[in-house]
Parts: C-alpha cells; sequence; structure tokens
C-alpha cells in the first residue's frame, strides 16, 4: 500500500512539475533538488543542493562504494551519475554526451538513484533527484507587423493611434515578456508607451506635414531588443475654407518677363451651404524689404543713375569714394548700391571744402536714401543726417537736415550780406511729421528749396503740404561773428564749434546722400531715381465683370481684387504676375502674401493669410572681353606728340559700361609724362575723368560704343622717350558698380631709340628758317685743302685764279642743281623727318627746310668747330643762338630725323 501512495505522489509530482516534499508523501528517502542551464555544454556538472553521497551503508557488503545506478521516469534521460569517491560514495549528476537541453521543449526533470557495493552489488534505497532547467534569452522580440499605416486627423489630440504589438519566443516569464517599446524617430510629435500605446503629443498640420515615417522598437524584459518596424501616419486634411493650388514657391528666371505667380489658386469653402458670398475681396502684396534699398533697383552708382535718369549736372554725391577704411562702413555686396551705416555715437564723415563749397544759395536740392527707426536712446535727440556749422568758438548751426521725434526736419538760417534785413524774421526750419521717418525701411528723401518755397519728395512723389505739416518756425538771419573764421560741412553728425567736438549723431542707414546747388531737381528725375525694377504685373483690366473692383498702389506692390462671384475673383487672380526688369537682377526669395475676406449672407468667412515665395534666379554671368594690340614698337617722336595706346582697342559686351580704368606700370613723373584725353568728348557724353599718380578712371553710365570712343583717343605723352625703354599700360572695365569686372588688357608699349652719336650743326636763314648742314670731317678737310690750294696758286697767277674762279662757278652751279633735285624729291615725298641730338634732343619741321651746300660755308663749318673745341664763346656764334631760342620755346615742334649716316645726296648728274 505504501508503494501504490508512492507511486500516485510521483505521479502527481510530474504532471503538476512542482516539488513535493517526501514527508508529505510519506517517503522516507533523501531528495535532491539541482539547477541546470539549458545553453550547459556535455559534461557539465548539475548544481545540486545538497552533497550526493550514501548516508547508510547497512544494506551493503563491505565498506566501498562501486558506483550509483539511475531510474528514469521517461524515456528521456540526458543525465548521468559519476562516482568521485569509494569510501564515500561521493558523486556528481553531468548532461550525458549527445544530449542539448533546451528550456522551451521541456524545462524540468525528475528520476531516483541508489548506489551499489563492489562485492555483491547490492543497492541502498532509492533517492530522488529534481532537475530544473533554467532559460537563457535566446530569442529577440518579434513585431506582429513589420511595418503599420494608419490616419491621423489634423488639428486633433488622439491618445490611442495605434497599439503595438511584438512577441518573443524565449518561454520563460522574464525572457517571454516585453517590457518595453520605444520611438526612435526624433523630433516627431508623437510618443509611444511602455505597453506600446501610440499618441500624438501636439495637434497635426496638414499644410504643414502631409505624413510622418516612424522607426519603433520593442525590448524584453532580459534587454533583448527586437528589429524596428515602421510606422506610416497619414494626416487627414481637415477642410478649413482656405485657398488651394497655391505653389509654395514660383521660381523666376531673370529676363523673362512676366510670370504668373498664382495660375491654379482656387477658394474652398469645404461646400459651406450656410454661406452664399456676397463680396469676396483677395489682397496680393509683394514684400521686398529685404532686397537692397526696400526691392531690386539698379545697382549703378549715383553718379551713373543721375546720369541715366538725366539728372541735372553739378550734384555732388557727399559719400562718393568712401571706402571701406574711411569713417563710415559700407555694405559688403555689390548686389545693391553702397550703403553707410551709422551707429549713432562715433561714426560720422567731415567733408573737405575742396569737396563742395559748403554754402549753399537760396536755390538747392538735398536728396538721400534713408533708413531709420525709432530708437530709445535717442529719444528726444536730434540725429544729424547733415549739418554746416561754425568750426570755432560758436555753435551756431547754419544749415542741417536732421531727424527729430520722428520728424524730418530741415534747418536753413539766413546768412549775413547786401540786402538782408538783419531785424527781420524769416522762414528758418521745416518740420515734417511723417511716417516714413521711423519705420525701418528704405525711403528716398529728397528736399529741393527756392527759398522761401520748401518742397519734400519721398520715394519720388511730392508730399502735399497740410495746414500744420510741415511745422514752419522763423527766426532771425545769422549776424556775422569776427570770432568765427570758418564752418565745418559733416555727414552724420554736427560740429559743435565751441566746445570742440562731434554731437547729435545720426543712427541708421544712408546711401547715395548728394547736393545740387543753384537748381533744384525735376520731379521727373526725382521719379526716376526712386524706380523700383520689379513689382507685380497686371494687365486684365478689359476683363473685369460688372460689379467687380481693381486697385493697384503706385508702386506696383499691392493688387487688391473685389467681386460678389468667387469664379469672378479667381479668374483675375490668375492674371496677376511678378516682372523683374533688371538685365541682372538680384538672386534670392521674394514674399507673395494673399489675404482674403469673404462676407456670407450670415457673417463672414475667416480664410487664413496665404505666404509663397518668389525665387528670382542668378542671370548668366556677363562676360566684358577687352582685345586690343598687346605690343606696340614705338618711335620716340611718337610719344613727344602722344600715342593712342589704346587707339585699336575693343570691348565686346552687350548694353552699359560704367568705368573703365587705364593703369600705368609706375607713378607717372611729373612734368615728363601724363595722359591727354579727349575732355569735349566726355563732358558730352556727361561721363567723370579722375586723374591719379599712376592711372585715369573714365565713370559714368554709357553704351559700348561711347567708351570705345573716348579710350581710343586717350594718349599717353612723355617728354623724354630718350629715357624710357618700355611702359606697360593695363585697361579694365566695369558694369553695375563694380558687380561685373572685364578681363585685363595689358598693352606693352617700347621706345625704338635712334642714334644720338651724329653731330648736327643749326644755321640762321634769311627767310628765318634753320639749316640743317650735315658735317663729315672727311668733306671739311677736303674743302679747306680746295681753299687754300686756291689761293696760294692765286699768288702766282692770275691766270690760274681765274680757272678756278670758273671750277668753283661750275661746282656751285651743280651742287644748286643736286639740291634742287633733292628739294623736288622730298616735296614729292611729303617730306622727311631728321632728328638732330646735341645735348638734349630739339624737334623741328623740316618739311620746308632749303638746304644749301657751300665749300665756303663749309669751311665756316670747320671753323666753328674748330672754335667750339677750343672753348670759343663767341657771341655771334649762330649755334649759340639756335640753343637760346628753341630753350625759350613752351610748344611742341615736330621731330627732326635724321638716319645714323651722312645727308645722302645726288651726284648721279655730276661730272667730276
Amino acid at each position: 500500500m505504501n508503494l501504490g501512495l508512492s507511486i500516485i505522489s510521483l505521479f502527481v509530482v510530474i504532471l503538476l512539475g512542482s516539488t513535493v516534499s517526501w514527508a508529505e508523501r510519506d517517503f522516507k528517502g533523501r531528495v535532491y533538488h539541482g539547477t541546470v542551464s539549458e545553453d550547459i555544454e556535455e559534461d557539465g556538472e548539475v548544481s545540486l543542493d545538497q552533497e550526493l553521497i550514501v548516508h547508510d551503508k547497512s544494506m551493503l557488503v563491505g565498506e566501498e562504494i562501486c558506483g550509483y545506478t539511475l531510474y528514469k521516469s521517461h524515456s528521456e534521460m540526458p543525465f548521468k551519475v559519476i562516482l568521485l569517491d569509494r569510501s564515500s560514495g561521493l558523486a556528481k549528476i553531468v548532461l550525458a554526451r549527445g544530449y542539448q537541453l533546451n528550456y522551451e521543449r521541456r524545462h524540468r526533470y525528475s528520476f531516483q538513484v541508489a548506489a551499489h557495493d563492489c562485492v555483491t552489488g547490492t543497492h541502498t534505497g532509492r533517492e530522488w533527484v529534481y532537475i530544473e532547467v533554467k532559460d537563457v534569452n535566446e530569442h529577440s522580440p518579434v513585431f506582429t507587423q513589420s511595418s503599420y499605416i494608419v490616419n491621423v486627423p489634423e488639428k486633433q489630440m488622439v491618445s490611442n493611434i495605434l497599439t503595438l504589438e511584438a512577441t518573443d519566443q524565449d518561454t520563460s516569464d522574464l525572457f517571454h515578456r516585453i517590457c518595453s517599446y520605444y520611438l526612435l524617430t526624433a523630433d516627431v510629435p508623437f510618443a509611444v508607451s511602455k505597453e506600446g500605446v501610440l499618441s500624438n503629443t501636439e495637434p497635426l498640420d496638414y499644410s504643414f506635414h502631409h505624413n510622418y515615417i516612424l522607426a519603433v522598437q520593442a525590448e524584453d524584459c532580459g534587454g533583448k531588443q527586437s528589429e524596428r518596424a515602421m510606422v506610416n501616419i497619414e494626416v487627414v486634411q481637415t477642410c478649413l475654407p482656405s485657398w488651394k493650388g497655391v505653389e509654395e514657391s514660383v521660381v523666376y528666371p531673370a529676363g523673362t518677363g512676366q510670370k504668373t505667380l498664382l495660375p491654379d489658386a482656387h477658394l474652398d469653402l469645404c461646400d459651406n451651404p450656410s454661406c452664399v458670398p456676397q463680396q469676396v475681396t483677395a489682397t496680393v502684396n509683394l514684400v521686398t524689404s529685404h532686397i537692397g534699398k526696400g526691392c531690386d533697383r539698379d545697382t549703378y552708382s549715383i553718379l551713373s543713375q543721375r546720369k541715366l535718369c538725366g539728372a541735372s549736372e553739378g550734384s555732388v554725391d557727399l559719400l562718393l569714394g568712401q571706402t571701406s577704411d574711411s569713417a563710415l562702413p559700407t555694405d559688403d555686396g555689390k548686389e545693391g548700391d553702397q550703403i553707410f551705416a551709422l551707429d549713432g555715437k562715433s561714426n560720422a564723415m567731415e567733408i573737405p571744402i575742396t569737396r563742395m563749397d559748403p554754402n549753399l544759395g537760396e536755390h538747392f536740392t538735398i536728396s538721400t536714401w534713408m533708413k531709420h527707426e525709432e530708437s530709445k536712446r535717442n529719444s528726444g535727440r536730434k540725429e544729424n543726417i547733415l549739418c554746416h556749422s561754425d568750426g570755432e568758438n560758436m555753435n551756431r548751426h547754419h544749415y542741417s537736415l536732421f531727424v527729430h521725434n520722428c520728424r524730418l526736419v530741415l534747418l536753413m538760417r539766413q546768412e549775413p550780406g547786401e540786402g538782408i534785413d538783419m531785424n527781420k524774421f524769416k522762414p528758418a526750419e521745416w518740420r515734417w511729421k511723417i511716417p516714413q521717418v521711423c519705420d525701418g525701411q528704405w525711403h528716398l528723401y529728397a528736399v529741393s528749396v527756392d527759398f522761401p518755397e520748401v518742397r519734400l519728395y519721398i520715394d519720388g512723389k511730392l508730399s502735399v503740404d497740410a495746414k500744420t505739416n510741415p511745422e514752419v518756425i522763423d527766426d532771425w538771419p545769422l549776424h556775422k561773428a569776427k570770432s568765427v573764421h570758418y564752418t565745418k560741412l559733416v555727414v552724420g553728425a554736427c560740429w559743435q564749434g565751441g566746445e570742440q567736438h562731434l554731437d547729435q549723431y545720426f543712427e541708421g542707414y544712408l546711401a547715395g546722400l548728394s547736393i545740387l546747388k543753384g537748381q533744384t531737381e525735376s520731379d521727373r528725375v526725382l521719379q526716376c531715381l526712386s524706380n523700383c525694377k520689379e513689382k507685380l504685373d497686371f494687365h486684365a483690366m478689359s476683363e473685369m465683370e460688372t460689379g467687380m473692383s481693381i486697385s493697384l498702389n503706385s508702386e506696383m506692390t499691392e493688387i487688391v481684387i473685389s467681386g460678389h462671384n468667387i469664379d469672378e475673383v479667381e479668374k483675375l487672380l490668375h492674371r496677376v504676375g511678378y516682372i523683374n526688369s533688371r538685365l541682372f537682377p538680384t538672386p534670392g526669395y521674394r514674399t507673395l502674401s494673399l489675404s482674403t475676406q469673404v462676407q456670407c449672407l450670415d457673417g463672414a468667412v475667416n480664410i487664413e493669410d496665404v505666404n509663397t515665395t518668389i525665387l528670382v534666379q542668378q542671370a548668366e554671368q556677363p562676360i566684358i572681353s577687352i582685345t586690343g594690340p598687346e605690343k606696340q614698337p614705338l618711335a620716340e617722336e611718337a610719344l613727344l606728340h602722344g600715342h593712342a595706346v589704346l587707339g585699336k582697342i575693343s570691348v565686346v559686351k552687350e548694353h552699359y559700361l560704367d568705368s573703365c580704368l587705364v593703369s600705368i606700370d609706375a607713378i607717372l613723373t611729373p612734368d615728363a609724362e601724363h595722359f591727354n584725353y579727349p575732355t569735349n568728348l566726355i563732358a558730352q557724353l556727361g561721363l567723370k575723368v579722375s586723374e591719379m599718380e599712376d592711372s585715369l578712371q573714365i565713370a559714368g553710365a554709357d553704351t559700348i560704343s561711347n567708351y570705345e570712343a573716348v579710350l581710343r583717343q586717350i594718349k599717353y605723352v612723355n617728354r623724354h622717350p630718350e629715357d624710357l625703354n618700355e611702359r606697360t599700360f593695363t585697361v579694365k572695365c566695369t558694369e553695375l558698380n563694380g558687380r561685373f569686372v572685364s578681363n585685363e588688357l595689358v598693352i606693352k608699349v617700347s621706345v625704338i631709340h635712334v642714334n644720338h652719336d651724329r653731330k648736327i650743326v643749326p644755321q640762321a636763314h634769311s627767310s628765318n628758317r634753320i639749316v640743317m648742314q650735315p658735317v663729315n670731317k672727311y668733306e671739311e678737310m677736303n674743302a679747306k685743302q680746295f681753299v687754300q690750294q686756291g689761293a696760294s696758286a692765286g699768288s702766282t697767277s692770275v691766270g690760274v685764279v681765274v680757272i678756278i674762279v670758273v671750277c668753283v662757278g661750275f661746282l656751285l652751279f651743280m651742287i644748286v642743281l643736286g639740291v634742287m633735285r633733292i628739294r623736288s624729291s622730298h616735296q614729292r615725298g611729303g617730306g622727311r623727318d631728321v632728328q638732330m641730338t646735341e645735348g638734349q634732343e630739339m624737334e623741328w619741321d623740316n618739311s620746308a627746310l632749303t638746304i644749301t651746300v657751300n665749300p665756303m660755308d663749309q669751311e665756316t663749318a670747320y671753323d666753328e668747330e674748330h672754335d667750339d673745341v677750343n672753348g670759343s664763346d663767341s657771341e655771334d656764334d649762330d649755334g649759340s643762338d639756335f640753343h637760346e631760342e628753341i630753350d625759350s620755346s613752351d610748344e611742341e615742334v615736330p621731330e627732326v630725323k635724321v638716319k645714323d649716316r651722312e645727308l645722302e645726296w645726288d651726284d648721279s648728274t655730276l661730272t667730276f
């Protein structure tokens, strides 16, 4: 009966998989409990809760234990017992070879063991062994789906968008359970809980994101992580009354003319039956405040802009010539005009009197671009744009243009002079209260004075005077002050002569500050100077239906379309375009905004504003190419008269140039070399010339052909070409205020020198012409001997003298005949230059010289040369008189060339 109960208890233990004490089952033997990891290797030892040893040997024969017998309770038995000590029966249980444990297949084993002796093989009583297999985390979690797709309505918070699910093939409670879910995608408005519940953390916006792609991951309680799964969340747009079909960006290639901006725009009211539109108003705004001086204007210099607009000559740009190292800092780009930033506390610029006489008179125009906004630091303080004040001892302001409490103020005190009533008040200060002064935007301000009338123009339009705007303040004329000997004109502040320091600094931006004296600028010119090259474009007035209205502002940056029908408004809106007439517009973005008001029978419908951008692309960069002869060998006389180094220059490019610089490789030597240029042509074209110590600059916007005409007439003059071997000239041109620069054409001029060793003796002539006589020592000696022989013969015989006289006469006749033939030949060849060098070079026009060769004169020449060698200072020396005449002349005379050999005579007809 006891055996039956034991079998039943064992069966229960196996079924329930639990450990039951032997006391409860009335089992008298010992029980062993062991644990082993499922990844144990062969012969790996099982960890027991107590030593496996024989405690009762009473049934055995002998003292030694020879082994254990294992009684398995089921077919599989992956363990064996290994005896360690025969005396005590100490043993261990190990994994038998050829077996591998798997927790997921079986995680508990039980069997009985009994020791036997070495003599008879008698066994001790059986003892139970229970072994539990420990699970190893060998499996990672796996999502039940590799990807998910869900929809989420916009503008709503959803707490359970999706519940993620992952499983683990490990079967233990620790490794089988999923302890965490993670969201791997950063910076998204979503979160996932440890249980795998996905939710959004903020309302979604369809216009911002149509969908989101999220990566998620699961992790079991043992720390093993799954492969990532993807969740695609599609944002469902909630129908709200709004504009549809408006592109996020419109690309505008440079030079393409008009480009429509909203060709597919349509207004969706979400089929709201309660709204029957009565009035629909759409307003389109072009925002260009970030481009240049408020929009894309030409980037020519102020000088060139005034020329292109036909402005009056004589205007002085007070900021012209300022560079980065000057008192006023400039902007760092060439896309727009040169802009000067003033900090309101330290930087200003004094205008020297050599630049402009500060006295304005009663007729003038002051114009400037200005960008200014209200500053708490400058509240209540004057900010001088321009100020003319005493230079010493007193602080009187003669005239100034300044900003004060967001008002633009012109101060102009009458100067003392003839006809001025010193005891009579006259208008002296004009104060305009206008919103533009402190709006932080660029505006062109022009103050034209025909005293006592003063007019203000803003962005080319005349500001209409009101009763108290401008406010005009009268004051006494200025009196003569003996203590003031000079004044100062300052841009950006005012000089306080009494304290000898600058004060009332301007804070903001200035560009193109200029003064025109003696007259005022025309309205047309001021309008031209402020014209914007980019604007909205609309040419569909004829398509308006009855009851519709369209309004456009003067700058063409705003268009308002109003009608009773949505379709009619949409039709005209499709015709709104953008145009930029600059050849090389400033690339970048412009903002276009569309705002709408819809009035229904039962109220208004709110339509959210729509913003899009216009992307103006970079224009193809123009290539300004200058060509011409790069090597020019020249004779000395060519440089004496001036040579057109650029006479064959050619400039290839379309449109305009606005400056050309001709430079030389060394500083020009004073009184020896200079440039001659066509002053009349330059003045006729309205160009400006700047002469530097090593260069010449022509400036002002004009056509290529006009610039070529000017450049080709520029001459380089050198009064001492004998001291020069080579000069290198460089010419380059620019357009759009230096934004585009040509190549540098380098021209090397080499000087061809003549032989200066020949001696030419000048003589006086009865017709006030200079007689050039070549001197040949061999001829001199023959002539002298000839004369001496003739004289000797005369002393012995009168007949011989007669013969000699006849021969000399014949010889003279033949020489005169030869000279006449030479003159005739010379006149047919257009004359020949003869160069004479004696000391320094002297130039003569020998086109009409009469050259007389006389044997008697040859002797005279020989005597003069002989006297000169002996140091004669004869006052009658023709050569001395000749040099005095040349040195006293201030005029340049043609150069006279003499070849390196003697003068050639035609002796073909001589008979002796």
